[in-house]
């Protein structure tokens, strides 16, 4: 990006500033980024391959237990890509370090990796010092940020620059000598902090309050699950059905039959089977043994060689009231105002922004700077 010198008469900075100032990127960022990404979409994008390969070429058995689902194969399958997507985001996250930063008498260049923002000095009502954290991978990094009068963060500075702490000085007294008062007002950067944060807690709290939600739904869907499931030891009816017709979906049997109960009522199903002998007996049978329950026959299933769906009862009511436990905690803890944070040793209990607790091998080491 070409920049642009003004010959104004009345330059917006002192004329005494140096005509350039340059603060260039750490070396080694994106060699670091990238031995994050590569090898975490190697992992992300190889899982759902064999995820996909298996579910296409292999075929069903009751017996093998790794498949696509919500099944026992479900929790090996949803490892691996979630490891991967948290080692492709901090990748991502290294990635969006700002990589140089320029300063002459016109403002302020801020590079990133293929991008460069411009701000005027006339344009920087305040500048704040924070921390920049990444998304979902726990991390964070000292960053300048550049507000308009308005509020609004016109460009956001890491500590992947060499001389930081220069470049925030040198920020703080240019922006301060265009606007002839203190852009870094610790007291109201501190207030536009806990404003920030506020904001950010709550709209984390609804999104635990959603998948608080979802977790119910699903925990309520297999505890019915279960109960209808339970019933056909006591009440199940066996019944020959007719089967309708017979064909596969990749290495997936399917069939639909259909059957009346004892009050006449017609019920037809279309259900997966494993491969085998009873698959192999349903493709030219005219009838399947069926079981169903009378006082709701909807729910009806084959005897032998039916190949579950999508299940939430069983083993799945662990994970999905693991989920009601989990969200429902922190949807409390976040609608409160409390967060928690930890980096470099301190742990902070924090409620609407402010620490209320800090703890941690550094803590201490913490205080006292803050006091001196």
């Amino acid at each position: 990006m070409a920049r642009s010198i003004h010959t104004d008469a009345k330059p917006s900075v002192p004329l005494a500033m140096p005509a350039e100032q340059v603060f260039p990127g750490k070396k080694g960022l994106v060699r670091r980024a990238l031995l994050f990404v590569i090898p975490g979409l190697i992992l992300v994008v190889g899982s759902f391959a064999m995820a996909i390969i298996v579910a296409m070429r292999v075929p069903s058995t009751p017996d093998r237990t790794f498949e696509p689902g919500l099944n026992t194969g479900f929790y090996a399958l949803i490892a691996p890509p979630m490891f991967g997507t948290f080692i492709v985001l901090y990748g991502v996250f290294l990635l969006r370090q700002t990589r140089r930063v320029v300063l002459d008498r016109d403002g302020v260049y801020v590079y990133g990796l293929r991008s460069c923002k411009f701000v005027p000095w006339c344009d920087i009502d305040a500048v704040d010092r924070g921390k920049s954290n990444g998304l979902g991978v726990g991390m964070s990094v000292e960053s300048i940020e550049l507000l308009d009068v308005a509020g609004r963060r016109r460009a956001i500075v890491t500590d992947s620059v060499v001389g930081f702490e220069e470049l925030a000085q040198a920020l703080i007294a240019g922006s301060s000598a265009t606007t002839g008062r203190e852009t870094f007002v610790p007291e109201a950067a501190e207030e536009r902090r806990v404003e920030k944060e506020t904001k950010t807690i709550r709209r984390s709290a609804w999104v635990f309050v959603f998948f608080g939600v979802f977790s119910t739904a699903i925990f309520v869907m297999g505890v019915n699950e279960e109960i209808q499931a339970r019933r056909y030891a006591t009440e199940g009816v066996r019944i020959e059905a007719d089967v309708i017709r017979t064909w596969m979906v990749k290495v997936t049997p399917h069939i639909e039959y259909v059957f009346k109960t004892d009050d006449g009522k017609r019920i037809s199903r279309e259900a997966m089977m494993y491969q085998g002998k009873d698959w192999d007996r349903a493709q030219t049978s005219p009838t399947i043994t069926v079981e169903y329950l009378p006082s709701s026959p909807q729910w009806n299933r084959i005897v032998n060689g039916e190949h579950p769906a999508a299940e939430f009862g069983g083993q799945f009511l662990y994970l999905s009231g693991f989920g009601i436990l989990f969200f429902g905690v922190f949807a409390v803890f976040t609608l409160l105002g409390y967060d928690f944070k930890a980096d470099q040793g301190v742990n902070q209990l924090v409620r609407h922004g402010r620490v209320i607790k800090e703890w941690g091998v550094n803590a201490n080491r913490n205080s006292r700077n803050d006091r001196s």
